[in-house]
């Protein structure tokens, strides 16, 4: 009887050590899962702000890009509407902003102005009159 006392005992150590096994291998497990997951929401956010640069650059660049044909066309703007010379031989037109016309107005302005301004400097100090003002000559 004495043996019969012994195995149940050690078949309930058995059991509980089997469980504590099993509640030791668990709480490893979901260890190295949590330690998986904050390594790949580490490098998901790395990805991120990569990702976040990257498209800052392209929205830069696009600006950039839209912008050039717009500063050089200026120059030969007409009623707002400029064409930028393409690959090719082909055309494309563009419509300027308000504000770049205003922009574009007021450069020729100036520009005609001073080109006036050295044109009478040049015509007063020379002696002679300006082709604006000169009349017909009389006989």
């Amino acid at each position: 009887s004495t043996m019969e006392e012994a195995g149940p005992t050690r078949q309930i150590t058995t059991n509980e050590e089997r469980v504590l096994r099993s509640r030791e291998r668990n709480c490893i497990h979901a260890k190295r899962t949590r330690l998986r997951r904050k390594q790949k929401m580490d490098e998901l956010q790395l990805r991120r702000n990569e990702l976040v640069q990257e498209q800052q650059h392209l929205r830069d660049t696009i600006r950039d890009r839209e912008a050039a044909p717009i500063l050089l066309g200026l120059k030969s703007a007409r009623n707002g509407v400029y064409n930028s010379a393409e690959e090719g031989g082909q055309t494309e037109v563009f419509q300027m902003t308000t504000a770049n016309v205003a922009e574009h107005n007021s450069l020729i302005t100036k520009k005609r102005k001073r080109e006036k301004a050295a044109q009478q400097h040049a015509s007063s100090s020379l002696g002679t009159v300006p082709l604006s003002s000169r009349g017909t000559i009389a006989k």
